[in-house]
């Protein structure tokens, strides 16, 4: 009998339903822009730039940038490969890219209504159990993060094998299909491993309850032991083609450190309306949580065989293998990138488990009790609805993320302040920066004793950008023979010794960058500016106190064309007070104040303008342009 002749709401318009919600929830998230990974992954990765082969996708580990010298060992094509496609069909719009996020997503929701459906659960429980795993607030750094797409793809292809894959005989073409869904999650991130298992655990179920034989049960298996052999082999060759940086605990660390982490996703769960971005700092260890992982881990694997011996139906004993095996890889017994003990990311697929098994279990509750669960379910979706949607606004907003990050972090964590730091300096406050890295390696010399690369470079940045050139120029040396093979280090050297107008050295350093990464957009821009700039400077007489203004005006552009805005501010200052100064001296030094210097002298270099014949309109534009600046803050 189908579910609308019981008097229950039909499935296809209950699956509409909870996608119309969840991407309501999620819609303030469409707003935001490239925050963190995303600058790396999306708009500075040469393979989504620009659309290349297949071969290159599957050929190349995920975080893989000729920019570094080394990445994760992640191998994750087709994550990269959605954006490669996404950029060449839209463009560098983030709108599309958040949107994509969202309709994977929602679609999630729906797989996971039609799995429990499949499982036994009435139309009203499934739907309960979709939507409060597409509310859950925890689960919003996966959709409202760009970079959170690996799991969202991967939990996406588990879902829709688990619902496609069929144990009777005579269905090998589901099971096949089922195979190469797992193999694309695969693909997009090692976590759909728990898919997998998911299947392996509903055949172990069939055959110990004589419901198959073990050879039937194997049989049933075999397309998914051939993907997994295809996914180890393209993983193998893409590995040794790339360079990947080593991370993680000691081995004699690990297992204490793998109870403190189950510990501390337990008490996630249960304290679901809070979501934060850095979740501890690996390495530090709480009793509690380590009992609370212990416990769990005890009752997870008691849960485990009674489900395997008692339950009804498979279905509930793989939603428990897919928890245990999505949250086994990020338990740090196996090496993985990063420096924090949990991240809400790492619930997305546990969290659909975890559904299943809630929307199974309330099945066996009195039918006095169902109606006050329903309610009480509804009740937590709307309060989950509630937080996810404020909380997808805040991912929307770099800055107040960042800062609300680094408020939030563990005094040992330096990511929060690193990222505040990165997105103070691409808007241009270099005070602030510097400041966000300084508390970064404060933070990580506090922990390590070593500062992380990336942060030393980049308040190095910071330091060039604010005329502190020699200070740059120590840190910048000592990162880049740290890491001779980071092509990113040696152009951040180049432009620095370039902004000291040491032209050779910065040939030098400009060199070593193309040498390892021939095609590197930014070392050959740089290159060319540096050529430019070295021939108009020699052909500049030396410095004087009281130089012609068109001399200051050439040596303005010098500087401003070599990003030395303190420099170039200062002599189209000196430009903009000569009573002989040209127009089109008077219009380029109004651009780069307009654009980059000071907004009182902007006016000033406005005023001179309007008063040159004929320059009216370019004044009229530059105003506009000076006053979006002020607005943008």
């Amino acid at each position: 009998m189908e579910a609308g002749e019981r008097g229950e709401p039909r499935n296809g318009l209950l699956a509409a339903a909870i996608a119309a919600v969840v991407v309501a929830v999620y819609a303030p998230a469409l707003a935001g822009g490239f925050v963190w990974d995303d600058n790396v992954l999306v708009t500075r990765h040469p393979a989504v730039q620009q659309l290349q082969s297949l071969g290159t996708y599957f050929g190349q580990l995920f975080w893989t940038n000729p920019e570094f010298d080394e990445s994760p060992a992640f191998y994750r094509p087709i994550t990269i490969l959605t954006y490669a496609v996404q950029q060449r069909l839209f463009g560098p719009e983030p709108f599309f890219f958040h949107l994509f996020n969202v309709l994977v997503h929602a679609t999630s929701c729906v797989l996971l209504f039609f799995v429990c459906r499949r499982a036994g659960a009435s139309a009203r429980a499934a739907a309960l159990g979709a939507l409060l795993f597409g509310t859950f607030p925890r689960l919003s750094e996966s959709v409202a993060w760009i970079s959170g797409r690996t799991d969202l793809l991967a939990s996406c292809a588990v879902l829709a094998a688990w619902l496609l894959h069929d144990s009777e005989p005579g269905r090998t073409a589901r099971r096949g299909a089922a195979a190469l869904l797992l193999l694309l999650g695969l693909m997009a991130k090692e976590v759909a491993i728990a898919g997998a298992l998911a299947l392996a655990a509903h055949e172990t179920w069939r055959a110990v309850r004589g419901r198959a034989t073990p050879g039937r049960a194997l049989t049933n298996l075999a397309p998914m032991a051939a993907a997994l052999v295809v996914y180890a082999s393209a993983r193998a060759i893409a590995w040794q083609a790339g360079s990947a940086a080593g991370t993680g605990l000691p081995p004699a660390e690990r297992p204490l450190a793998a109870l403190h982490a189950l510990g501390r996703y337990a008490a996630m769960l249960a304290d679901p309306l809070r979501p934060r971005l850095l979740i501890g700092v690996l390495g530090e260890v709480s009793p509690l949580l380590v009992a609370v992982g212990a416990v769990t881990a005890a009752a997870g694997g008691v849960a485990g065989v009674a489900l395997l011996r008692r339950a009804r139906e498979p279905h509930a004993f793989a939603a428990a293998a897919l928890v245990g095996g999505a949250l086994l890889p990020v338990l740090h017994l196996v090496p993985i990138s990063g420096d924090v003990v949990a991240a809400d990311r790492y619930l997305y697929l546990p969290a659909a488990g975890l559904a299943v098994l809630g929307v199974l279990a309330a099945r066996a509750l009195p039918e006095r009790a169902l109606a006050g669960a329903a309610a009480a379910a509804l009740l937590l979706a709307l309060a989950f609805a509630a937080t996810t949607g404020r909380r997808a606004g805040v991912w929307a907003d770099e800055m107040g993320f960042w800062r609300t990050a680094a408020r939030e972090a563990a005094p040992a964590q330096p990511m929060g302040h690193a990222g505040l730091g990165e997105a103070l300096l691409r808007r241009e406050k270099f005070e602030e920066a510097l400041a966000a890295f300084l508390e970064a390696e404060r933070r990580s010399l506090q922990r390590s004793g070593t500062p992380s690369e990336y942060v030393t470079a980049n308040m190095a940045l910071c330091l060039s950008e604010l005329g502190r050139h020699d200070d740059a120029l120590l840190r910048l040396e000592h990162v880049a023979a740290g890491h001779p093979k980071a092509p990113l280090h040696h152009v951040n050297l180049a432009l620095v010794h370039a902004r000291r107008l040491d032209f050779e050295a910065s040939e030098r350093a400009l060199a070593a960058a193309l040498a390892l990464y021939p095609d590197y957009p930014r070392a050959l821009g740089l290159h060319q500016a540096v050529i430019t700039s070295r021939r108009e400077w020699q052909a500049l007489p030396p410095p004087q106190p009281d130089e012609a203004t068109a001399v200051r005006a050439a040596r303005a552009r010098v500087h401003g064309r070599l990003g030395n805005r303190r420099e170039a501010e200062r002599h189209w200052s000196a430009v903009l007070l000569a009573h002989d100064a040209r127009a089109e001296d008077l219009h380029r030094a109004a651009v780069f104040l307009v654009l980059r210097g000071d907004p009182e002298r902007a006016r000033h270099a406005l005023a001179r303008l309007r008063q040159s014949p004929g320059w009216d309109a370019q004044a009229r534009e530059l105003e506009a342009a000076l006053e979006a600046r002020r607005a943008a803050g």
